[in-house]
């Protein structure tokens, strides 16, 4: 089976190789699931494919597919397992199916004896009929297309890693039809029988488009007939499906190649398609949609309808990074917003902050204002706050701060950043015997939570302490 997807543009450096979501998933293709990427040769096209595949190359000549099927019962799979010695399972999968009837198991099998491959074949086919299995084999690749480079590769983040190398590959074997700093244009397809990733390299002029139409036989035929017509369009890949439209309706996605700029060939699919919808009205046909290419990187994940996705800004992912590793694995970051004014109440507030946070497996993310370039520490403050899971915008009593203003300018900034990203916030207010700054914009729409001044505020059997009051946040937003 082939799963199509949108027509891709990838970036010419190559240096990562985007896999949309909906190819990774009928393969497997978890993060960190080590890969082969490796370039083969296309007899039929001017460029080589990359294929991604969690089989080396020099095991796709031996690869064989064992399918079994035997009555759901205790010990199915071990029985299997004991009954294939001479074979080195590379991938297997498992399940009862059929309402519980019978257990289906598939396997991906090398072999690990040398000589008469066909008499060991039919040798495990004796013995599974012994035992009650359904029992059958084939070859996993039946032609085995020309390798041309490979290199062991890791997926990370929805992207296979480091992979610079097929740029220079590509500029040195295919120079005049992959031009230095083009953005390259494929057609995706993840084969599951033979659990790879494909990439076909198409013109720079193709397109797709996604055609409605009734699901009337004969629709497609007609379709494609009319498209096809004076050699004008060349179908390079089509999927048909009744996804995104009402009932009684289907969807056919195709890319096509053409001699015409990319523009015209668009054109000329949307005449064709009125001239067919004027001549079969029956057929209900309408272009929904037309494009030259979608960019990889925009298909590696799922978004869900409800998601706000803010992309992080380029000038700040490297700070974000460093940051990032910072952090120790398993601990929930909080960042903690507050004025930098230090003395002995302002000192015991933070340690106590930190050391309960401590207590929840939280890490206190801080920014700390620096002197000489700005610009750097806003860069560090934005990345802090980007990486954090929430935060805490402490604002101390004034007498607790030598009367100073207890609101600076960072904490209403910091505040909106946190909250502008949808990013749970706990506003810590010390007392009650002051009014918020009036500058704070609208805060006075936001309820403060208080704390006690002093001891009986640091006091964890205190009811109203920093302790109880941190605990129900931290458990109310995890």
């Amino acid at each position: 089976m082939q799963v199509l997807g949108e027509l891709m543009l990838i970036d010419p450096s190559f240096e990562k190789i985007p896999l949309p979501w909906y190819h990774r998933a009928p393969l497997g293709f978890e993060n960190n699931t080590n890969v082969s990427v490796t370039l083969i040769e296309n007899v039929t096209r001017p460029i080589c494919d990359i294929v991604i595949s969690i089989f080396e190359p020099d095991q796709w000549k031996n690869l064989y597919r064992f399918s079994l099927i035997k009555k759901e019962q205790p010990g199915v799979i071990n029985n299997i397992f004991e009954s294939i010695p001479n074979w080195n399972i590379v991938l297997t999968e498992s399940v009862t199916q059929e309402g519980g009837i019978n257990h289906i198991t598939s396997l991906i099998c090398e072999p690990i004896i040398s000589g008469d491959i066909k008499s060991e074949l039919e040798y495990l086919e004796t013995i599974f009929s012994k035992k009650g299995y359904i029992f059958s084999y084939k070859k996993v690749f039946i032609a085995i297309p020309k390798t041309l480079k490979t290199k062991p590769r890791r997926v990370k983040n929805g992207c296979v890693e480091d992979c610079g190398w097929i740029r220079y590959f590509l500029n040195e074997h295919y120079k005049s039809e992959v031009k230095n700093g083009d953005t390259q244009k494929v057609v995706v397809t993840a084969d599951t029988r033979l659990r790879l990733m494909r990439f076909v390299f198409s013109g720079r002029e193709s397109v797709s488009a996604d055609i409605e139409h009734s699901e009337r036989q004969g629709s497609l035929k007609t379709i494609t007939k009319s498209l096809t017509q004076n050699s004008e369009i060349n179908i390079l890949s089509s999927l048909s499906n009744k996804s995104s439209v009402s009932k009684g309706l289907a969807k056919f996605r195709i890319v096509c190649e053409s001699k015409n700029p990319a523009k015209k060939t668009i054109d000329l699919i949307k005449s064709r398609i009125r001239e067919l919808d004027k001549d079969y009205p029956q057929l209900s046909l309408e272009v929904l949609k037309s494009h030259s290419g979608r960019s990889a990187m925009d298909l590696i994940y799922c978004k869900h309808p409800d998601d706000i996705i803010a992309k992080v800004a380029p000038h700040i992912s490297v700070y974000i990074k460093k940051f990032r590793r910072e952090i120790p694995k398993g601990k929930f970051p909080i960042f903690l917003s507050r004025r930098f004014i230090s003395n002995e109440n302002t000192k015991k507030v933070i340690k106590r902050i930190g050391e309960i946070l401590e207590e929840l497996n939280c890490f206190v993310v801080e920014a700390f204002p620096k002197s000489g370039d700005r610009t750097a520490a806003s860069l560090e403050v934005k990345s802090k706050m980007w990486i954090s899971k929430a935060g805490i915008v402490l604002i101390h009593d004034p007498e607790q701060i030598d009367h100073k203003e207890p609101v600076g300018m960072n904490l209403p900034h910091e505040y909106g950043f946190l909250d502008g990203q949808g990013k749970p916030i706990l506003l810590l207010k010390e007392g009650n015997n002051f009014k918020l700054s009036d500058n704070w914009s609208n805060i006075e729409g936001d309820k403060p939570t208080i704390f006690p001044i002093g001891d009986s505020g640091l006091n964890p059997d205190n009811f109203d302490s920093l302790d109880k009051k941190i605990k129900e946040w931290v458990e109310s937003i995890r």
